[in-house]
């Protein structure tokens, strides 16, 4: 019998898992990896939006909305995946080869793991706009 709900976010749970597992069962070193994984989008966010203008202000700017949009904890996958999807789908376009193209897959398996419902959710906004 579980006691609790399992919406079926498997890599989320053994992410955390994994955390506590090496620094301890604190919830500290949960909230320390969601602000590391908020800070990597950042980062990421950053990179692309440099690479799409070219101006380091343009890109502090993208980085720090990310920031200052101040995504809750919990979704700190939520903002990290489509980011990092759409760097790697980047980097697939400039130069298509197996390597970016297995990158860009894996990434994709990966964030069916942390959330099944992004394609549903991406569905559903689509049919919205129709």
């Amino acid at each position: 019998m579980r006691d609790f709900d399992d919406p079926g976010f498997p890599l989320s749970y053994l992410v955390s898992t994994v955390t506590a597992a090496l620094f301890g069962p604190s919830l500290l070193v949960n909230v320390v990896l969601c602000v590391l994984l908020i800070a990597l989008t950042s980062s990421v966010t950053w990179l692309v939006a440099y690479r799409a203008t070219g101006n380091t202000s343009a890109a502090l700017v993208a980085a720090a909305a990310t920031i200052v949009i101040y995504p809750r904890l919990y979704n700190a996958t939520k903002v990290i995946v489509p980011v990092t999807a759409i760097w790697l789908a980047w980097r697939y376009a400039d130069t298509p080869d197996r390597r970016r193209l297995a990158a860009l897959a894996s990434w994709s398996a990966v964030a069916f793991l942390l959330r099944h419902d992004y394609l549903s959710t991406w569905q559903s906004d689509a049919a919205s706009c129709w």
